[in-house]
């Protein structure tokens, strides 16, 4: 299979693709309490991070 050229892009997006299912895990956070507080934590720092950013906008 080609590598370059027509087509060529989505071979290399669905390797790419391949690649992410098969090595890196989606996290799991059910029955973890500390994965869940963590990732709650992520959450409200993305949120907090965008309403800033909005804030900033609308100024």
């Amino acid at each position: 299979m080609s590598k370059s050229g027509r087509g060529s892009t989505k071979l290399r997006a669905s390797r790419i693709e391949s690649l992410y299912e098969h090595w890196i895990p989606i996290p799991v956070a059910a029955g973890n309490l500390e994965v869940q507080e963590f990732v709650n934590e992520i959450k409200d720092l993305v949120k907090s991070a965008i309403n800033e950013v909005k804030r900033e906008i609308e100024e």
